[in-house]
This record gives structure tokens, sequence and C-alpha cells, in this order.
């Protein structure tokens, strides 16, 4: 659990590093000791705080959007599999090591359908993640007109994000396919 804790803090600080103080490595270590003695579901929302604070150091009015959008995703994932936890960590860790097909290639061969509701939670977190890094965060000079764009852009790119939506549908394909593989009856003779 600790080498798990360390991989999803370690790569939250390197795709949206802003707060120094939480980059340093005595920070991830400590936030990885405190991940190993959790629930998967307690560190899920260890990470989403830790992200949200480096968002907020980046740009804080944006930072109240994502936390928006977290605490959503965040009930979802509490309420309908909350022992799948891991899955939402490991979706966008996977998906800066390239190969995050490997999900749902496990899931399902270990977990049921219902697992596709944190995988698209793993694949949402990412993809919100890289368009918060594709928007400007200037904030000093901006009126409230200028928040409001700001705000609708963000929305409208993850909503418009025919990739994340695509990435969602091939990961309830492949988990299905795997899950009905798994429980069909083979004769060996």
């Amino acid at each position: 659990k600790f080498i798990i804790a360390f991989a999803v803090f370690h790569s939250i600080n390197k795709a949206i590093g802003h707060h120094e103080m939480l980059m340093s490595l005595p920070a991830e270590l400590l936030l990885s000791l405190l991940g190993t003695f959790t629930p998967s579901i307690l560190l899920v929302l260890l990470a989403a705080v830790v992200s949200l604070v480096h968002v907020y150091v980046a740009s804080p009015l944006l930072s109240i959007l994502v936390a928006i959008i977290m605490i959503i995703l965040y009930c979802f994932i509490a309420r309908f599999s909350g022992k799948y936890g891991y899955v939402v960590l490991a979706v966008p860790i996977l998906f800066l090591l390239k190969i995050p097909y490997v999900v749902p290639l496990i899931l399902g061969l270990i977990a049921t359908p219902m697992a596709i509701i944190p995988a698209s939670c793993g694949v949402i977190v990412y993809r919100l993640f890289v368009v918060i890094s594709n928007v400007a965060l200037v904030e000093e000079s901006m009126g409230i007109e200028d928040i409001l764009l700001m705000y609708i852009d963000v929305i409208d790119r993850l909503l418009a994000d025919k990739q994340m939506l695509i990435t969602i549908g091939v990961f309830f394909i492949i988990i299905l396919a795997m899950y009905l593989m798994r429980k069909l009856s083979i004769e060996y003779v």
C-alpha cells in the first residue's frame, strides 16, 4: 500500500504540482505513510485533497469548480463501489505511464461490471487535469465575466472531450467482455 500511495502522490505532484511544500520528498513520504494505514476510499479522498491544494495554489477560483466535480465523483465512488477506490487512483497513474487499458482487463477478471463506475471516475479525473493544465490560469485582473468564461470553458472542454467518452466506452466494453468470458463454463475433457 505504501508503494501505491507513493506512486499516487508522486504522480499528482508531477502532473499538477504547484505547491512547493507538497512536492518535496518528505511530504510525499509522509502522505504515503498516512495512505498506507487508511482504507482505499480514504486514500482517494486524501489524493483529491492534495490535488485540490495544487489547483488552489495555481488558481483559487478554478479550485472551486474542481472541488465540486471531485465531490460529485467521490460520492459516486463511495456509494456504488467503495472497495474499488484504488481503481480511481490507478487509472490516472497508468495514463501517465501510457498503459491505461490494463485497468479494465484486470477489473474484468476480478470484479463485476459495476467496476466501470470507479474506472470512469478515474478517466474523468485524468481528463479534468489535462483540461485544467491547458486553461490559462491568470486570475489577477479577472472580472466576474472572465471567471464565468473560464468556468464555462473548463466545463465545455470536459463535456466535449470525445477522447474521454470513447475511453469510458472502451473501458466498459473490455470490463464487460472480460467478465462474461470469466463467467463462461468451459468443458475440460
